[in-house]
C-alpha cells in the first residue's frame, strides 16, 4: 500500500507479485541466509568466544529456502534476461568479480566453499540488475521503502515479544542490544542504517506520506541505537553527515559545485588530522579501546596471511574455517575464533587476493564518478541515494564487512547502485547531448528564415538602381 499510494495507478497484478516477492527476497538477505532458530546454540555468551565451533550447520529447512532463493533469482533474470545482459554488459567489473569468485574454486583451501558462495554471489548479482532493470528509479526507491517498512515490524515484533530470540545475549559489553532476526547486532545497525536511507530520497507530497517517512526514520533511528552498535552509529553519523552535504550543495550553481565538494574534502581531511591526537578520547566516549576491541591485532595477523598469497588468495569464502587451515593461525593468536577480518578490502585482499582487491577498487571509482557527474549535472533523488549507498559501504567496511558478502542485504544494495548510477550517468549524459544538438538547431533557424529575406532585399535594391 505505500509502495503504491503516491504513484498514482495501480499496478497491474502481476507486477504487486513482482513486487513482494522483491520484498520477501530482501527480508531473507537482511539475515545474510542465516536462520535462527535455536537460541540454545545461536544465543549465548559461548557463541560470541567460540564462534564457528558453536554455531549449527545449515539444516534442511535453510538448504530449501536457499534453493529457493537461488530458483527466484534464476526466474528474475529469464523474466528480464536481455534487459539484465545490458545492465551487466554496461558493468564489467562486477562481471569479473563474479567470474573470480568462481575461478578461484581452483586454487582455493575450500573449493566446494568457494563454488556454493559463488553460485550466491552470481544469483545476488543477477537480483540487483534484475531491479534496476524492473523498476523506474521512482517505484525501485518504493520497493525498498516498502521492505523498510516490513523489516522495522518484524524487529520491532521479534525484540519484544520474543526477547530471548530478539535481543543479544551474547557478552556483558551487549547484553540487551537489539538483534530482531538479524545474526549479529551490527548487521541489525548496519542493514538499517542502509534502509534508512531511501526515506531521505522518496517522494511524499501528501501530509500522510509525510508523517509516514517520518514515523519510519523514527522508528530506524530507534532500533538503530538500541542496537548498542558504536559501527553502525558511525555509519549513521556518515550518513546524515552526507545527506546534509548534498542538500547544501544544490545551494551552489553547478559551475560552483566542485569547488565547494573540494573544499569540504579539504576540511574533512584536516578535521581527521587534527582529531588524531585525541583518537583515545573519541574512542572512549564511543565505549571502544584503542584497540577498537581487538581489530587493530586481527588485521596485523591477516595481513600476514594476506603476504603468504597476495595475487590470488585462498579462494573465495574459504579463508575463514575457524580452526583449520590459515585461518587457524589468526585465531590461535587472537585466543578466539576469529569470523572474518573486520574490514572489507582486507577481506577481499585476503579472498581473491590482489587481482579481487583492484577489481573493487576500480568498481567504486568507476561508480564514483558516475555519481559525481550526476551531482554535478543537476538534482537526481535517484543517483543522490544511489551515492549514499556507496559512501555507506565504505564507511561500514572500514571496521565491519559487506564488501562481496553473500546474501548479504547491505551488498545487493551496493551493487543496485552501481548499476543504477552507470544508467543514470549514461541517460544524463544522451540528455545533454540531445538538448545540445536542439540548441545548435534553434540557433540556426534564424539563419535561414533570414537568408530568404537577405536576397529579396538585395533583388530590390538592384532593381531600383
Amino acid at each position: 500500500m505505500i509502495a503504491i499510494s503516491e504513484v498514482g495507478a495501480v499496478p497491474p497484478a502481476h507486477k504487486l507479485v513482482i513486487t513482494w516477492g522483491v520484498v520477501l527476497l530482501m527480508l531473507y538477505f537482511a539475515t545474510l541466509g542465516q536462520i535462527r532458530t535455536d537460541t540454545a546454540t545461536s544465543n549465548n555468551p559461548y557463541v560470541a568466544h567460540y564462534q564457528t565451533l558453536a554455531l549449527h550447520s545449515a539444516n534442511q529447512g535453510e538448504n530449501l529456502i536457499r534453493d529457493f532463493v537461488l530458483l527466484a533469482a534464476g526466474l528474475m533474470f529469464i523474466s528480464k534476461a536481455r534487459a539484465v545482459r545490458w545492465g551487466l554488459r554496461s558493468n564489467p567489473t562486477l562481471v569479473l568479480l563474479a567470474l573470480l569468485s568462481i575461478c578461484s574454486c581452483i586454487w582455493s583451501q575450500n573449493p566446494t566453499r568457494s563454488l556454493q558462495n559463488a553460485i550466491f554471489l552470481i544469483a545476488n548479482l543477477l537480483l540487483a540488475a534484475f531491479c534496476v532493470q524492473r523498476f523506474d528509479s521512482e517505484r525501485l526507491t518504493r520497493v525498498i521503502y516498502l521492505g523498510g517498512w516490513a523489516l522495522l515490524a518484524i524487529n520491532i515484533a521479534v525484540s519484544l515479544a520474543f526477547p530471548q530470540y530478539g535481543l543479544d545475549h551474547r557478552g556483558a559489553d551487549s547484553a540487551g542490544a537489539w538483534i530482531g532476526i538479524y545474526p549479529h547486532k551490527n548487521v541489525c545497525c548496519i542493514v538499517s542504517v542502509f534502509m534508512m536511507s531511501v526515506a531521505f530520497y522518496i517522494k511524499a507530497a501528501a501530509p500522510l506520506a509525510k508523517l509516514l517517512r517520518t514515523i519510519y526514520i523514527a522508528l530506524s533511528l530507534l532500533i538503530i541505537f538500541l542496537s548498542q552498535s558504536r559501527t553502525g552509529w558511525i555509519v549513521l553519523t556518515v550518513c546524515i553527515a552526507y545527506v546534509t552535504f548534498v542538500k547544501l550543495l544544490h545551494a551552489f550553481e553547478q559551475k560552483d559545485r566542485r569547488v565547494v565538494a573540494i573544499v569540504a574534502l579539504a576540511c574533512l581531511c584536516m578535521g581527521v588530522v587534527a582529531s588524531l591526537p585525541y583518537y583515545g578520547v573519541i574512542v572512549s566516549v564511543l565505549g571502544k579501546d584503542s584497540t577498537f576491541t581487538g581489530r587493530t591485532g586481527i588485521w596485523q595477523l591477516v595481513f600476514d596471511s594476506v603476504m603468504k598469497r597476495p595475487i590470488l588468495g585462498y579462494g573465495y569464502g574459504a579463508f575463514w574455517s575457524g580452526l583449520q587451515g590459515e585461518s587457524a593461525n589468526i585465531s590461535l593468536a587472537s585466543g578466539w575464533i576469529v569470523p572474518h577480518a573486520h574490514d572489507g578490502l582486507l577481506n577481499v585482499w585476503l579472498e581473491l587476493g590482489g587481482v579481487g582487491l583492484v577489481l573493487v577498487i576500480i568498481l567504486f571509482g568507476r561508480a564514483i564518478v558516475d555519481g559525481w557527474s550526476c551531482l554535478k549535472r543537476g538534482e537526481s533523488r535517484y543517483a543522490e541515494w544511489h551515492l549514499c549507498l556507496l559512501v555507506l559501504t565504505v564507511a561500514s567496511n572500514v571496521s565491519e564487512l559487506t564488501i562481496l558478502v553473500p546474501n548479504h542485504l547491505a551488498w545487493i544494495l551496493c551493487m543496485v547502485a552501481c548499476i543504477g548510477l552507470r544508467e543514470e550517468a549514461s541517460r544524463l549524459r544522451v540528455n545533454r547531448q540531445q538538448n545540445g544538438i536542439s540548441v545548435q538547431l534553434q540557433c540556426r533557424e534564424p539563419k535561414l528564415m533570414q537568408a530568404p529575406g537577405a536576397n529579396a532585399a538585395s533583388i530590390e535594391g538592384v532593381a531600383s538602381m
